[in-house]
């Protein structure tokens, strides 16, 4: 599924390359990640009926990319639980410029764009206790709607924020919808 496609991307990139025989340090940390993916993941429960499970919970999510402002924030609506919370921040310039220095790009709106739905899940996991829950999350950027969506990214930064958040569905064992 999603929560391994990066790493399984690595993989099937190395065994491309038959030419090769050594094992470089991304197929490394790909053989690592899925030895312990595999060996902590717990089995997804999803169901295939709508009747009779909650509605579902609905995060809106934004990243800023000005000039003088880097910025993310995200709004959640529960309807079951009663909840409608939100956060926004400021990124501090230090962490723009270790995303600038890993993308090689000045312009990181895709990255930003992410980093709140990550957040939201880490912020919120205590709202999706109930296992299969649906979330439906608005993310108004396309290549950071489209990598969440495949699991992937071929931009390392987006790709490890995207594998992140696709492990945090994994452990809330929720069913998220971009």
């Amino acid at each position: 599924g999603r929560t391994g496609a990066a790493w399984l991307a690595e993989l099937r990139e190395a065994a491309s390359r038959a030419h090769q025989t050594m094992i470089n340090d991304k197929v490394r940390f790909a053989l690592v990640w899925w030895r312990h993916f595999l060996s902590h993941a717990t089995p997804r429960t999803l169901h295939v009926s709508a009747t009779g499970h909650a509605p579902p919970i609905v995060i809106f999510t934004d990243g800023c990319c000005e000039p003088s402002f880097h910025g993310v924030g995200a709004i959640i609506v529960d309807r079951v639980a009663g909840v409608m919370e939100w956060f926004g921040l400021n990124v501090w310039e230090s962490v723009v410029s270790a995303i600038k220095g890993v993308t090689g790009h000045e312009q990181i709106i895709a990255q930003l764009e992410l980093v709140p739905v990550l957040m939201a899940m880490w912020a919120w996991r205590h709202l999706f206790h109930l296992a299969g829950r649906r979330i439906l999350f608005f993310v108004d950027n396309d290549a950071a709607k489209y990598s969440l969506i495949r699991g992937y990214s071929p931009v390392l930064a987006s790709r490890t924020i995207v594998q992140e958040f696709w492990m945090e569905v994994a452990r809330a064992q929720v069913a998220p919808w971009f």
